[in-house]
């Protein structure tokens, strides 16, 4: 059963969709039930709202809308469009989200089926699903009225929370109920109390429910002083999503999250995946059978052909291996039958067979009608008495002609059967269905990747200009006193910066940044096996007029590194919860990278590579890469890929 948040999931959620607060509405989308409010706040970031029944939360997934949006949705467009968002706020203790546009509020019931309704001064101005209710309707130019508000826990006085021994029926449905908290949270709490969540109302003691209350309240509090945003799983599957820790599920396998909207996005999204994985396999696995179903009925309509050719033509050769004996019956037969009826001739067959007659004796039957007699002539053959040898043996050698014949297109049919079932097998469940594209422009972007960079196993980071422009800014406004710098004298070499941090550099990371330096120059894209590159210390690079931009005067002395060669990998980097693409040299990449690739020069364009490496990744991590990221990230030139992380790992592990 998919988990809906609750009104305490909805408080925990709050702080979070307020930063949306000073945020512009760039667009608006409706898929089904669901809203979809695309926003930038200035200064900050782009934000997705994903809003349902049983959901709210900010989303780094870009869904698959209809491209005629609803009725409702052109509404919200026409009326919100282009508005700041001015205050969010809960309604109550209630599942409702009132999200203030300037003088409009868009009310956000997600309790139930859902609905949505765009209200001006308190009047209805549309609502995605216009009812009726017993206590209130929602209809344009109505004033809204929201239900009745569940009871607010921190506002009760425990005096009337022992009111609630009136009910006849189980506190766990009691506390879910009145307080519409769920019914997660209501066990948890009896968990903590060590009340028997079925123990009824009625006799419950004012010491319990005290204790309820106090530890109810409490857990209130703790969504926001114990924020511990997590999804438990059982057996492997997504359980339900939490803003806190559970103690019910102390046990259970979990995985926490920097911000509960995270965690409610990654287990709403994981289960749609998992919904458009199976919509996608049901019809694939009903076309698997029909083929398997195909496919074992031609390998035995086959197998009877193939039987039926070797019989036939051996039946064939068994009636000229017995010419003699063949002709002397069908001769007999014929005489026979102009001299004496059916019964005379079986009687006369019968007494040659007595007599141990070899003709009469390889005579099995005979059918006057159809001319046919079946012979014994190592194996049981029919033969057309009213024909000759050759004519009989012809017509077997016929029969095994046709039977071959038939083979050779059947053998060509299955071959094609067992194609469209290997391609069918071997097709690649979607990992991520293009209706959940992560919204990249979500990540964070660090300075550096204006650059070209990678990370030691030191965690030193190396940065390399990618054009005259980041050269100098690269060296003006990045380089410190303790960094090493590093050229080669090359057109078009980048400047490269190891950022020390005050420490000590070893060999072994200036050959890398050697490496790093001579790969993104022109050596690569002229195919020079490798080239030699110095460093020296920021002061030595010095800016004088007349020098074009990125261009540096280095005054003093230079030490070399001879011969660095020409190799590179590509690799996911995971770094503050992100995975972002690295380009390095090999070691490097290896030490920091759990999934790359090896590239070395080659005759591939780079957008042929970038599109492999994005598949492996993808197939590595389930998850969407983008391709700019990976092209970036490639040298400058035609390339190729020389191996992937996975073959070295299976290389490794054989060999130890």
């Amino acid at each position: 059963m998919v988990y809906e948040i609750s009104s305490i999931d909805l408080l925990a959620l709050l702080p979070e969709l307020q930063q949306l607060e000073g945020s512009r509405i760039s667009k608006i989308y409706q898929r089904d039930n669901e809203i979809i409010l695309d926003v930038y706040k200035s200064g900050d970031k782009k934000y997705s709202l994903f809003l349902a029944a049983g959901k709210a939360f900010l989303t780094n997934y870009k869904r698959k809308v209809p491209e005629i949006p609803p009725n409702f949705c052109m509404f919200l467009r026409k009326y919100l469009l282009g508005k700041y968002i001015t205050k969010i706020k809960q309604r109550s203790f209630d599942r409702i989200l009132e999200i203030q546009i300037e003088h409009y509020i868009l009310i956000c019931e997600v309790f139930g089926s859902g609905n949505f309704i765009l209200v001006s001064h308190e009047k209805i101005l549309a609502a995605m699903h216009p009812k009726k209710w017993k206590d209130r309707s929602i209809f344009r130019g109505e004033l809204y009225k929201a239900p009745p508000s569940s009871l607010d826990p921190r506002l009760i006085k425990p005096e009337s929370f022992a009111n609630i021994r009136n009910f006849d029926k189980p506190i766990v449905s009691a506390l879910s109920t009145i307080f519409g908290i769920g019914g997660n949270y209501a066990e948890e709490v009896l968990y903590r109390t060590g009340v028997d969540k079925n123990t009824s109302c009625k006799t419950l003691e004012i010491k319990q429910l005290n204790l309820i209350l106090h530890t109810l309240i409490k857990l209130i509090l703790g969504v926001n002083t114990l924020f511990k945003p997590n999804i438990v799983y059982k057996d492997g599957e997504p359980l339900l999503v939490l803003p806190i820790d559970f103690f019910k599920y102390k046990n259970f396998e979990k995985t926490y999250f920097e911000t509960f909207s995270r965690a409610l996005d990654e287990y709403y999204t994981s289960l749609e995946k998992k919904e458009s994985i199976e919509e996608f396999i049901a019809p694939q696995q009903n076309k698997v059978e029909e083929l398997e179903r195909i496919k074992k009925q031609q390998i035995e309509t086959l197998s009877k052909l193939e039987n039926e050719h070797e019989k036939s033509k051996e039946k064939a050769d068994l009636i000229y291996r017995n010419y003699s004996l063949v002709e002397t019956i069908i001769s007999a037969l014929n005489s026979a039958r102009g001299k004496y009826d059916q019964k005379e001739i079986e009687e006369k067959l019968s007494q040659e067979k007595a007599r141990g007659g070899i003709e009469a004796g390889a005579v099995i039957s005979i059918n006057f009608a159809t001319k046919m007699v079946l012979l014994d002539l190592e194996q049981e053959i029919e033969v057309d008495f009213s024909l000759g040898v050759e004519k009989n043996a012809e017509r077997y050698y016929e029969q095994s002609k046709q039977a071959n014949r038939k083979m050779g297109g059947l053998r060509k049919a299955l071959e094609e059967t067992k194609l469209k079932l290997n391609k069918l097998e071997s097709k690649e469940i979607p990992i991520q269905s293009e209706s959940f594209r992560p919204i990249y422009s979500n990540r964070k972007k660090y300075w550096y990747e204006t650059f070209r960079w990678y990370f030691t196993k030191e965690n030193i980071l190396v940065i390399g200009g990618k054009d005259a422009m980041t050269n100098e800014i690269l060296i003006k406004k990045y380089t410190e006193s303790t960094d090493i710098v590093m050229h080669a004298e090359l057109p078009g070499a980048p400047f490269v910066v190891i950022k020390s941090n005050g420490g000590n550099i070893s060999e072994e990371v200036l050959k890398e940044a050697a490496i790093f330096g001579i790969s993104y120059s022109s050596s690569w894209s002229k195919g020079i096996g490798n080239a030699d590159i110095y460093y020296i210390k920021p002061e030595q690079v010095v800016k004088v007029p007349g020098l074009s931009k990125g261009a540096f005067q280095i005054q003093g002395k230079r030490n070399y590194i001879y011969h660095a060669p020409l190799e590179l990998a590509i690799g996911l980097l995971e770094k503050d919860s992100d995975l972002r693409i690295m380009g390095g040299p090999i070691n490097s990449v290896k030490d920091v990278c759990k999934t790359y690739v090896i590239i070395k020069y080659g005759v591939d364009k780079k957008s042929d590579i970038a599109k492999k490496i994005k598949f492996y990744f993808e197939k590595n991590i389930k998850e969407k890469i983008d391709l700019d990221e990976i092209i970036r990230a490639l040298p400058p030139g035609n390339c190729k890929i020389e191996r992937y992380s996975e073959q070295i790992n299976r290389t490794t592990s054989t060999r130890s």
